[in-house]
């Protein structure tokens, strides 16, 4: 959600974006996606693309985490005028899919602010699908030996916890087949990988 202010004053900030937008190139689709066999931009590769040139123009980007979302605001230095975008949170999230949801909140609050093509998931959310395409009949045991084979491979956190997030789109289809245990024992491995990376799944 966009919240603008549209006082004479913070046409400066209108100014500079669009002086800023000028100089932005699109960002390299660099990350894989194994669940929608695609590639993605992450929020690095975001920041990279995009800061160069607002800074350049008097601008930055700054983000922070309330207890129900992460608003990523726009912010124009000289006037003090910002923009900000809020991402609403899922409800009930453990601290791993909080930190994977607050990554993947801050990049879709910036694609937003500077009005960036999507880049994400190879156009899928874009399109629309809120989770991959599977077949007629969903097979829990190959997505789950897909998943166990695929963690192990991870050499860093980003990719890791946006893989993550992809893979929970299947949690209601290992539900309705009956065996979230198998979603739950690809959940754990999630979390001693990410432990192993260096990050945290308290």
């Amino acid at each position: 959600m966009l919240t603008y202010d549209t006082g004479e004053q913070t046409m400066s900030i209108y100014k500079a974006l669009a002086q800023a937008k000028a100089k932005i190139k699109s960002p390299k689709k660099e990350n894989k996606n194994p669940f929608y066999n695609s590639k993605y931009a992450d929020l690095e590769t975001f920041k990279e693309a995009v800061d160069p040139a607002l800074t350049e123009f008097g601008l930055m980007i700054v983000s922070r985490v309330t207890p129900i979302s992460v608003i990523t605001s726009l912010v124009h230095i000289e006037s003090e005028q910002a923009i900000d975008s809020e991402f609403p949170f899922a409800p009930n999230l453990d601290a791993q899919k909080r930190g994977s949801e607050i990554t993947y909140g801050r990049r879709y609050s910036l694609q937003a602010l500077l009005d960036l093509v999507a880049e994400d998931d190879d156009g899928n959310q874009a399109a629309g699908k809120t989770q991959p395409d599977k077949p007629a009949k969903f097979d829990p045991f190959q997505k789950h030996r897909e998943a166990m084979a695929w963690i192990p491979k991870i050499k860093n956190l980003p990719n890791l916890r946006e893989g993550w997030l992809t893979f929970q789109t299947y949690k209601e289809s290992f539900e309705k087949a009956g065996k979230i245990n198998l979603y739950n024992e690809v959940g754990e491995a999630f979390k001693k990988k990410e432990t192993e990376l260096g990050g945290t799944s308290e």
